[in-house]
């Protein structure tokens, strides 16, 4: 078949058009001749390096595309080749709570065609990250650093303990960090020092951030953090 693809990450310059080795459908899978294909922002991201292809090098991009059922697996009794298709490029586990209420785009293992399919396999870590408001100054001098310390290390229990119970229920094991400080500088501090390859962030926060708006963090995070972040509202 032809294809757009790259073999090495950087600019426009490393597409290429030529020929690609056919797809074969799998159990349970079918292949799709494109007839058309947008230009998502992930296939910007897998482009530039900043999300390498689960499949490893050579890549082809494009990730939401309409077309026919060329060829399918015969298990797949509702479908036919020939069949004109949209597919829908985000995959869900089916099983969580959201996935559970029809909310398949919160699923905690939610990702995008041929960019995360390997996001929550073993091999990956992972963190939970909570960043805890100051205590104002005069009110942590009249306190007492130990209790004003012991305030951070609740505050920060509370949040982070039913979000690693949350994660261990559908085997992701995460480990949690708190740090105290601006949410945003703190977040996207971490994010860069750590160096994540994905920041996953949530449009509302929580304990004493939940009265915040989103742009005073995320807007913030999104701007200033080098890491690729995924919003989820």
């Amino acid at each position: 078949m032809k294809a757009a693809y790259f073999k090495e990450h950087g600019g426009s310059d490393k597409m290429i058009y030529g020929d690609y080795r056919d797809p074969v459908a799998g159990a349970g899978e079918v292949v799709v001749r494109v007839r058309a294909c947008a230009l998502n922002g992930v296939d910007m991201l897998l482009l530039d390096g900043r999300f390498p292809p689960p499949e490893g090098l050579p890549h082809v991009n494009g990730c939401e595309v309409a077309g026919t059922i060329e060829t399918l697996d015969r298990g797949l009794g509702t479908l036919m080749p020939g069949q004109r298709v949209i597919v829908f490029p985000g995959f869900s586990c089916g099983v969580c709570e959201f996935c559970v209420r029809g909310e398949r785009t919160l699923c905690l293992r939610y990702g995008y065609l041929g960019a995360h399919k390997d996001l929550w396999v073993t091999g990956h870590s992972f963190t939970a990250f909570y960043a805890v408001l100051p205590v104002p100054h005069r009110a942590a001098a009249f306190a007492g650093p130990d209790l004003v310390h012991g305030y951070y290390e609740d505050d920060a229990r509370v949040v982070l303990e039913p979000v690693r119970a949350l994660l261990a229920e559908h085997g992701i094991q995460a480990q949690a960090v708190h740090k105290v400080g601006h949410p945003a500088e703190e977040i996207a501090s971490y994010a860069e020092s750590g160096e994540f390859d994905l920041l996953i962030m949530g449009s509302h926060g929580v304990g004493a951030l939940k009265n915040l708006v989103l742009g005073s963090v995320a807007t913030k995070v999104l701007a200033t953090c080098a890491v690729p972040v995924l919003l989820v509202r």
